[in-house]
C-alpha cells in the first residue's frame, strides 16, 4: 500500500520542493489538518506549552520529498525574469 497522499498530492509537493529549493518532509498522516488543529487546541488550553511539546508524543513515518533540480532552474529563472523586480515596481504604490 502506497502513500495516504499520492498522485496530484505527490505532484504538488514536489512542485512546492523545487519552487523553493528545498526538501520537504510528508507525513504518514491522513487528516493532518485535524490532527494541527487539535494540536493548536490542546496549545490554547494550556495542554502542551508549544508545537514542540505538542510533537513530541506524536509516532509517524514521513517520506522526503527532494526538489527536481531541472525544475529549480526553471522556477529560479522565471522568478528572476518576472518576480524580483515586482517589489521596486510596487514599492511606490
Amino acid at each position: 500500500m502506497g502513500h495516504p497522499q499520492s498522485g496530484i498530492a505527490t505532484v504538488l509537493m514536489q512542485i512546492k520542493s523545487s519552487v523553493m529549493n528545498r526538501s520537504l518532509a510528508r507525513l504518514d498522516i491522513t487528516e493532518v489538518v485535524s490532527l494541527a488543529a487539535a494540536m493548536l487546541g490542546g496549545i490554547g488550553a494550556g495542554i502542551f506549552r508549544d508545537t514542540l511539546e505538542a510533537l513530541e508524543g506524536l509516532k509517524y513515518g514521513q517520506e522526503e520529498i527532494l526538489p527536481e533540480p531541472a525544475w529549480v532552474e526553471t522556477y529560479q529563472r522565471q522568478y528572476a525574469e518576472v518576480y524580483q523586480g515586482t517589489w521596486e515596481q510596487l514599492k511606490p504604490l
